[in-house]
């Protein structure tokens, strides 16, 4: 039986395709900091899940009841962990899906597809800006006495 495409991708990945012990003893630490990568990301979810839940359960378990200040601030404190750690998660994220990737699907030659296809891959992330706002030529100075206006009024 032949391999099919996603075996002979693990297999490659794994090192299978080196022919002597010595060549596989060298990747050896690089599959083991992979590895540890990969445990460690699943690992962090794995921790704040548990953070969540145990915060909803101190939670409902507090509910209607009277808590000493070290019990409220062990909560709050808790609570401010999680929050902040799900700020560096979105942060990271957000860092991430800024960057540029070259699309997957762009120029995949066992795919032919059309013109428009194609390019219809690489214009995902980009959007086209709106004809009728390029028409008015005062739009960046109407912005910006709009956003003037805002902060100049008298509020009471």
């Amino acid at each position: 039986r032949d391999m099919t495409e996603a075996e002979r991708a693990e297999a490659q990945r794994r090192g299978a395709h080196l022919e002597n012990d010595e060549d596989r003893m060298d990747l050896l630490p690089e599959l083991r900091k992979v590895s540890r990568q990969e445990y460690l990301k699943k690992r962090e979810m794995q921790k704040l899940e548990e953070l969540k839940e145990s915060i909803r359960e101190t939670e409902y378990f507090y509910e209607g009841q009277d808590v000493t200040e070290e019990q409220r601030r062990d909560l709050e404190k808790r609570k401010k962990v999680y929050e902040l750690a799900m700020q560096q998660i979105n942060s990271i994220n957000d860092q991430l899906e800024e960057r540029y990737s070259i699309p997957t699907a762009y120029d995949d030659p066992s795919k032919p597809k059309s013109t428009s296809e194609r390019f219809a891959v690489a214009r995902q992330r980009y959007k086209e800006p709106d004809p009728e706002d390029e028409a008015n030529p005062f739009k960046d100075s109407d912005q910006w006495e709009a956003h003037q206006l805002k902060h100049a009024k008298a509020q009471y």
